[in-house]
């Protein structure tokens, strides 16, 4: 699962990037000194960041728009025995109709987020906007950020920062940001991580991937709506259409329809996380939104261990000063997460 951010236009010292340096640290410059460059060094960043809502919905209205108004033109061709308009208006409300239901999807997922939401870096992580039940936006300590890297695009195209994380990308456009702030964030993660963009402290990474709680129905709707979208092309192509224009596009989008199932299915999974062992501590994401993670020295460790209450059932235990965490085996490799927790008691001793 990227979400593109556009700033907020009333904030102007967050557009400018003057004053997006919080003032509660030492009061020094938020460029970089020299001999500079380890996270505990690092001032906080923040920027406030708004949601495309009223850019999505007004796309799923243009989609509505264009499949009544195609659709009814078709329906006065059939009627007039305009065979070739037919088709093609036909083939035009279907194609429109197809793209209602994703767009739909998103501007609800949209919908449930704050109007409002902050990108922080500090010296003690990061914090992504809209982290809720329903929104994309990870928090905790650089440990947990995987990497980010920087696409350049060519003829005046804005700059993308993307940030790799096990529950997805998140990208930031210097278009959205402005020059200026984008630099300022580009610098903190440069600081925080190092130039190559990958924290070089990290010993071990554990994927955690959660299973997805709902009904079996409500996880295999988007692979029933897309399949029968599919048999709509299909259906319209080789048994309505004459032209044979019409008859390969409409084959063309059956295909695309199908192969949009896998992009759909990975945008809807439940968000991962990553266990990373570090060389000063643990990272540990938190049950049940593992998308917010902490970082729990490893003096505070206890003991790891995998324990089973059967062949099939079993937990990642690790305990801690302040309790117990347990990850289901069934989220994670069990060889992998077997070697990670004899790891772990390794590097506590």
């Amino acid at each position: 699962m990227t979400e593109d951010g556009s700033s907020d236009p009333d904030q102007d010292a967050d557009e400018s990037g003057e004053d997006s340096w919080d003032e509660d640290d030492d009061g020094s410059s938020p460029e970089p000194e020299p001999g500079e460059g380890e996270p505990q060094e690092l001032r906080a960043f923040a920027v406030d960041l708004i949601p495309p809502k009223l850019g999505v919905q007004a796309l799923v209205r243009v989609f509505v728009f264009a499949a009544v108004l195609a659709g009814a033109i078709a329906l006065l061709s059939f009627e007039h025995r305009e065979q070739l308009l037919f088709e093609l208006t036909a083939l035009g409300a279907l194609a429109s109709g197809a793209l209602i239901m994703p767009a739909r999807a998103v501007a609800r997922r949209l919908e449930r987020y704050p109007d409002r939401g902050r990108v922080r870096f500090d010296r003690r992580g990061f914090r992504l906007p809209w982290l809720g039940a329903d929104a994309p936006g990870p928090e905790g300590p650089w440990e947990a950020l995987r990497g980010f890297r920087v696409r350049e695009r060519k003829g005046g195209a804005p700059r993308l920062l993307i940030l790799d994380l096990a529950s997805g990308r998140f990208a930031l456009s210097d278009n959205a940001l402005g020059a200026k702030t984008f630099d300022l964030a580009l610098s903190v993660l440069e600081r925080a991580l190092g130039p190559g963009g990958v924290l070089l402290g990290t010993v071990v990474r554990l994927p955690v991937q959660p299973h997805d709680p709902r009904r079996f129905l409500a996880r295999k709707m988007p692979i029933l709506s897309t399949v029968a979208i599919a048999f709509a092309f299909t259906g319209f192509g080789l048994g309505v259409a004459a032209n044979g224009f019409v008859k390969v596009a409409a084959i063309v989008f059956a295909f695309l329809s199908v192969a949009t199932m896998a992009i759909v299915q990975t945008w809807d999974q439940p968000p991962a996380a990553d266990l990373v062992l570090g060389l000063d501590g643990l990272v540990v994401p938190l049950l049940p939104d593992l998308r917010c993670s902490v970082k729990l020295p490893l003096s505070a460790l206890k003991r790891s261990t995998i324990a089973r209450a059967s062949r099939e059932q079993g937990w990642l235990v690790i305990e801690h000063e302040g309790g117990t965490i347990q990850y289901p085996l069934s989220w994670l490799d069990a060889r992998k997460a077997g070697e990670f927790a004899r790891q772990l008691d390794r590097a506590r001793d």
